[in-house]
């Protein structure tokens, strides 16, 4: 079954708005690669950030020992603040267009695996980067919070009452470079 016209363009809507605040490289990415950069992770907090790392997401970081090093943490963590978004951005966007067929299901698990992995991104960068928090990351977790997140709940429940499936039982994604929600107690 196709999706209906008012879920197209809500999830266009939602597309936009991600793809506009995260879609390029800019000040926020500098800004986030710096920070992480001079970010002093201890041994437990590196085990946390493995522990909580998709599997791609820490792929060809350097060991520090002379190794090749292909990526550095920073990067790989900046990567990992946008991946996902980004991601389900273009599913949406594809979906809205028209140009990728989808049900009310596929947008719903696109949706809902969007809205965990902001949710653990909203989590996960002020536990890292505390008082370090660049300005233009904050703005961003903050319209994630304020703006993007009431708007997928809204949807979200739409989309589950029209389809009778339950979003907390739709698996979160596995194929983004990703952090899952870390565990505070190593950042404490």
């Amino acid at each position: 079954m196709a999706l209906r016209e008012n879920f197209k363009a809500q999830a266009g809507a939602i597309s936009d708005r991600l793809r506009a605040m995260t879609g390029k490289r800019g000040a926020w990415t500098d800004d986030l690669e710096a920070a992480l950069s001079v970010a002093d992770f201890n041994e437990a907090q590196m085990a946390a950030i493995r522990a909580a790392a998709t599997p791609t997401c820490l792929q060809d970081l350097g060991d520090g020992q002379g190794g090749t090093v292909d990526h550095t943490l920073a990067q790989k963590l900046t990567h990992a603040f946008r991946d996902p978004v980004q991601n389900s951005a273009l599913f949406l966007h594809l979906f809205a267009e028209g140009k990728m067929e989808g049900s009310e299901r596929e947008v719903l698990t696109v949706l809902s695996q969007a809205r965990g992995a902001i949710r653990d991104i909203v989590h996960n960068y002020p536990l890292m980067l505390r008082e370090d928090m660049p300005g233009t990351i904050r703005q961003i977790l903050d319209r994630y919070e304020q703006e993007i997140l009431p708007q997928m709940d809204t949807m979200i429940a739409a989309l589950a009452a029209e389809t009778g499936a339950n979003p907390a039982a739709i698996p979160p994604g596995v194929d983004w470079q990703h952090l899952y929600r870390l565990e505070p107690g190593a950042f404490a």
